[in-house]
C-alpha cells in the first residue's frame, strides 16, 4: 500500500495506476548494489572532511581550511581508491650536501606510484615557475624507483581555462592537473559509486594507468590513433553523463586482451555561455602481433578485383582489418555519436594516425 506520487491518494497494493488520476504506480525496489552503494555512501560521509572543517564560498574547493586542507582533500580521495598513501614524503636530491625535498602525497599500489603536489593559491592560474619545478622534481623521483610514476599538480583554485597551456605540457609528461572543480567532482563521485573497484577505475582512466597484465610480445606492434565524439550532454540516459565511463566501457570491450587502450585525451566542447555539450575523445590503441595473427587477419580482408591485382602486403591487409575491427567496437559503445554513412564530424569514428612498430 502506497501513496499516488502526483495526486497523493492511497493506492491498494494490487494497483498499477492511481485510481484518482491514472498515474502510473512504480514499485520501490532496493538491490544488493544498492545496499552496497548506501554502506560506500556513509564511510564517504564520515571520512570525507575533519570535524573542524570550514565550508567556503569563494572559487576555491568547498571545504577548504588553511594549511593542508588540500594535502588532506587529495590523500582521503587516493585512499578512498585503494591505493597506500604517505604524506610529507622526503626525497633525497644529493648524497653530499643531503639535500632533498618532499613529496605532498605519494600513492602506490602493485602498478604504479602516484606523485602529487599541492598548491592552495587563490589564484586560478598557477605561476610558470610552480609548473617547471613541479616536472624538475617528479622527474628526479622516477629516476628513484622501477614503477611507472604519474604526476598529479592540485590546486584549489577552480580553473577558468587559463591553464589549458599547462594541462597540454605536463600531459606530455605523464601528468596532471586536478583543480578544485575537479577535485569537487571526485568527491562527489565518491558518493555516488557502488564499490571502491569501480571508483579505483574511475581514478585509473582519468590517469591513463592500465592495470591489466603485461602486453604479450609480438612479432611487430600495430598502433592507431581514433577519435569520436560523445552525444550531446541532454541526450545522454542512464547512467550520469560522465566521459571516463565511456572509457571504461571501451576497456571492457576489448575482447582481445592483447590490444590496448594505451592512452586518452578528451577534450570538452563548451557552448559560448560555457556550459558543456560534449566531448571530443582521441584514444590511441596498440596490438602486439605475431605472423600468425597476421596471416589470419590478412585472410578476413575482403578484396575485390582490383584489390587482388594489386596483391597488397599481408600486413597492411592485417591492419585494415584490426581497424576495421576496432570502428566496429567503437560503434557499441554507449555514449558515443555514431550514425552511420553521416557525413558530419559530430557523428563519425575517425582514424587520425597508424603505424608498425
Amino acid at each position: 500500500m502506497g501513496f499516488c506520487g502526483k495526486c497523493g491518494k492511497q493506492s491498494g497494493p494490487e494497483d498499477r495506476f492511481c485510481t484518482g488520476c491514472g498515474t502510473a504506480i512504480k514499485e520501490a525496489k532496493i538491490s544488493v548494489m544498492e545496499k552496497t552503494g548506501q554502506v560506500i555512501k556513509e564511510e564517504f560521509l564520515q571520512s570525507t572532511a575533519p570535524p573542524d572543517a570550514e565550508l567556503t564560498t569563494s572559487s576555491h574547493i568547498a571545504g577548504r581550511k588553511e594549511g593542508s586542507w588540500l594535502e588532506y582533500t587529495l590523500e582521503n580521495i587516493l585512499k578512498f581508491a585503494g591505493y597506500q598513501t604517505m604524506r610529507e614524503f622526503s626525497v633525497l636530491i644529493n648524497e653530499e650536501t643531503r639535500d632533498k625535498f618532499f613529496v605532498d602525497i605519494l600513492a602506490t599500489d602493485p602498478y604504479a606510484e602516484i606523485f602529487v603536489e599541492c598548491k592552495d593559491y587563490q589564484g586560478s592560474k598557477l605561476p610558470e615557475k610552480i609548473i617547471f619545478e613541479f616536472i624538475g622534481q617528479l622527474d628526479h623521483y622516477r629516476k628513484t624507483t622501477d614503477k611507472r610514476v604519474v604526476g598529479i599538480l592540485a590546486m584549489s583554485a577552480k580553473d577558468d581555462s587559463q591553464s589549458k597551456g599547462y594541462r597540454e605540457k605536463l600531459a606530455t609528461e605523464d601528468a596532471f592537473l586536478w583543480d578544485g572543480s575537479f577535485i569537487e567532482h571526485l568527491q562527489n563521485k565518491m558518493s555516488e559509486v557502488q564499490t571502491k573497484d569501480e571508483f579505483h577505475s574511475y581514478i585509473t582512466n582519468n590517469l591513463n594507468i592500465d592495470e591489466t597484465d603485461e602486453i604479450a610480445q609480438g612479432d611487430m606492434t600495430f598502433f592507431a590513433r581514433c577519435g569520436f565524439y560523445t552525444v550531446q550532454k541532454q541526450e545522454y540516459i542512464g547512467k550520469k553523463f560522465d566521459v571516463l565511463n565511456i572509457i571504461d566501457d571501451i576497456k571492457k570491450h576489448l575482447t582481445d586482451n592483447r590490444i590496448k587502450l594505451a592512452y586518452h585525451e578528451i577534450e570538452s566542447i563548451k557552448a559560448n555561455n560555457g556550459t558543456l555539450i560534449r566531448y571530443l575523445v582521441h584514444a590511441d590503441f596498440k596490438f602486439p602481433v605475431t605472423q600468425d595473427d597476421i596471416d589470419r587477419l590478412a585472410k578476413r580482408k575482403k578484396k575485390g578485383l582490383f584489390g587482388k591485382l594489386k596483391r597488397k602486403e599481408p600486413v597492411n591487409d592485417a591492419f585494415d582489418v584490426y581497424v576495421s575491427d576496432l570502428t566496429e567496437m567503437l560503434k557499441g559503445i554507449y555514449g558515443i555519436n555514431y550514425v552511420e554513412k553521416s557525413k558530419n564530424d559530430f557523428e563519425k569514428i575517425f582514424f587520425e594516425g597508424r603505424r608498425l612498430a
